[in-house]
């Protein structure tokens, strides 16, 4: 079994990229992996980079 970690980032849960998230997260439960998910536009992360 291997723990894997995803840093997901789109601004809307119903986006095709969120399906391609949950088909991932699926094939890897599936696999009997398990996974974590940081989803930066929930944890309100800064978009910009600062100096």
């Amino acid at each position: 079994m291997t723990q894997v970690h995803v840093v997901y980032a789109h601004p809307s849960p119903n986006s095709f990229t969120h399906e391609v998230l949950d088909a991932f997260l699926s094939g890897l439960a599936d696999a009997g992996h398990t996974a974590t998910v940081s989803d930066l536009y929930a944890m309100k992360f800064p978009a910009g980079a600062h100096r």
